[in-house]
């Protein structure tokens, strides 16, 4: 992964001297970003496992997806010792920990959800509500229109007046 220099290093060059085209430029910006995206995850890990000790290592092989290279399945240890050893002929050992150290931020963020559910609960209920005027004031317009000793151009008249009412109060509300 490269450092946040070389990516503004190249994000500079890319404006400085252009590039050929806009899918070029399509292509270069989505591969950045995802540079960045990754960078930013590696950070947040990094500040994850801050002060925390490895409780096993995960053994992979280098090899491994190479076409016509054979390799060793992927196995995890427990030992500092055996992780070294393994790296020593071309492995990689990547620690393991236990649990994240950012825990408050993840019991700020569920309290954060939970705060919006409910009041995503309480603005369906009072929707709820809204609604149920409504079709009330719509059920009245209805039948309002039905009278017979209505002409066409009253009877509308008379479903646009109740409509109006019930919005006014939907607005006031």
């Amino acid at each position: 992964m490269r450092t946040r220099e070389e990516i503004e290093t190249e994000l500079q060059r890319l404006f400085t001297h252009g590039v050929r085209g806009p899918n070029a430029a399509w292509q270069i910006v989505h591969r950045i970003f995802d540079e960045v995206r990754d960078y930013g995850a590696e950070e947040q890990r990094r500040k994850d496992v801050e002060g925390q000790k490895p409780v096993a290592w995960l053994i992979e092989d280098k090899s491994k997806g190479v076409p016509g290279k054979a390799f060793t399945e992927d196995r995890a240890v427990t030992c500092k010792g055996d992780a070294d050893y393994f790296v020593r002929f071309n492995f990689s050992a990547q620690p393991l920990f236990a649990h994240s150290a950012n825990v408050a931020a993840l019991e700020a963020e569920i309290a954060e959800l939970k705060e919006a559910e409910r009041l995503a609960r309480a603005d369906a209920e009072a929707n709820k509500a809204r609604v149920s005027v409504l079709l009330d004031h719509l059920k009245r317009a209805e039948y309002a229109s039905r009278k017979d000793s209505l002409t066409p151009i009253e009877r509308l008249e008379s479903v646009q007046a109740i409509l109006r009412v019930a919005l006014s109060r939907e607005v006031q509300s």
